[in-house]
């Protein structure tokens, strides 16, 4: 019996060692997962802080090539109050000397002339400017009326601008719109924006510049630059480049005849648009009209490297464009055979094609001569179409 009770009490101590044993192997495989799951977990984490670095150390490089471009590495900012320039219609600023101090220090000089980009901090409105003299007192920044005008300062004695040093891409086309029709009266446009424009070191789009011409202002609008990147704020350089100019319809012209910005009539303004632009069917003259209708073959478009051709432009009476290369040896009768091939326009419509500077005007029913004979002797030329 002895023996019996001491097998059984081995047994059950052996039972409790097992049970032990096996209670233990578990808290330790317990803590093991636990440590594996620490473990992924923290690489997770290390992970995901690697690539968030190399995402901010990206960024950084992006935002470095950037001001790169925008500056050349001249990190120039400056925050100063504003007096107003003695009235001055060019572009350029007068700044303190410390400022020539820094461009001196940082060799901004070595890439070309100081340009800055200008902003209003009240209504966030964006300019750019050139520098004329560093004579201003510290602190302050003397600033043209034109300047003034783009960025809406309507009050200099009270306010403070942000400029920024930049390099500024050449501008290769740009688009006027002047804001009243009597621009018309300017006889030689190219020389007198030549004249103007030599005080300028920029445009920006959007921005209104004051055309002079024997004696009286005339205010155009830059509706359009090329290039045109937001990256610089629609901001472009007028030193040693050759620019591209299109003078577009006038924004009186477009109040009146009510053509919108996007090239569509005015429901507003629809029945004075037809009636200016639309003449009556019962013209006594509509017979005669049909009779003269052009009958000539368009011949092919020219290359654009072709020698002695004309690049035309021709704002139809809707507000929409249409473009088309000539020879400048080819009659004018083509410009009206395009026309009629590209629009339909009736068969009581007479057109007529008119530029504006100089102001000349040519009916289709005229007999015609080449562009040349006509006196149209430009690479590129703008047409207005009219219904007369």
């Amino acid at each position: 019996m002895e023996f019996d009770r001491s097998i059984s009490k081995l047994e059950k101590e052996q039972e409790k060692r097992r049970q032990l044993a096996k209670k233990k192997l578990e808290r330790e495989q317990r803590a093991q997962a636990q440590h594996h799951k620490m473990e992924h977990t923290l690489q997770l984490l290390a992970k995901q802080r690697a690539e968030e670095h190399e995402a901010l150390e990206r960024d950084r490089q992006i935002q470095q090539e950037i001001q790169q471009r925008l500056t050349c590495g001249v990190d120039i900012v400056l925050q100063l109050h504003v007096k107003e320039y003695d009235h001055a219609e060019d572009d350029k600023v007068a700044l303190p000397a410390s400022v020539l101090e820094s461009l001196t220090t940082k060799n901004a000089f070595a890439n070309g002339p100081v340009m800055f980009q200008i902003v209003n901090p009240v209504n966030s409105r964006i300019s750019h400017c050139g520098v004329k003299e560093f004579t201003a007192d510290e602190g302050t920044v003397k600033i043209p009326k034109k300047v003034c005008d783009c960025l809406q300062l309507t009050d200099t004695e009270s306010s403070s601008v942000q400029l920024k040093y930049i390099v500024l891409p050449p501008i290769s086309s740009v688009t006027f719109q002047p804001k009243l029709n009597a621009f018309t009266n300017v006889g030689p446009v190219k020389q007198v924006l030549e004249e103007n424009l030599v005080h300028h070191t920029t445009l920006t789009k959007g921005d209104v510049i004051t055309i002079w011409y024997r004696g009286k202002s005339y205010e155009l609008t830059v509706t359009n630059i090329v290039p045109d990147d937001p990256l610089y704020s629609h901001g472009t350089t007028l030193i040693n480049t050759d620019v591209v100019v299109d003078i577009d319809l006038s924004e009186e012209y477009t109040r009146v005849s009510g053509i919108n910005r996007t090239g569509q009539e005015d429901p507003s303004k629809l029945k004075d648009s037809t009636i200016v632009n639309h003449p009556s069917t019962s013209s006594p003259n509509t017979s005669e009209t049909v009779s003269k209708k052009p009958t000539l073959t368009l011949p092919d478009e020219p290359t654009a490297d072709a020698d002695g051709i004309i690049a035309c432009k021709l704002k139809l009476p809707d507000g929409t464009t249409l473009t088309r290369r000539f020879l400048l040896a080819d009659s004018m009768s083509c410009l009206f055979t395009f026309l009629h091939a590209s629009r339909e326009f009736g068969v009581d419509k007479t057109l007529q094609v008119s530029t504006r500077f100089p102001p000349r005007k040519f009916l289709e029913t005229d007999e015609h001569q080449s562009f040349l004979d006509a006196g149209i002797n430009s690479s590129h030329e703008v047409f207005f179409v009219e219904h007369v």
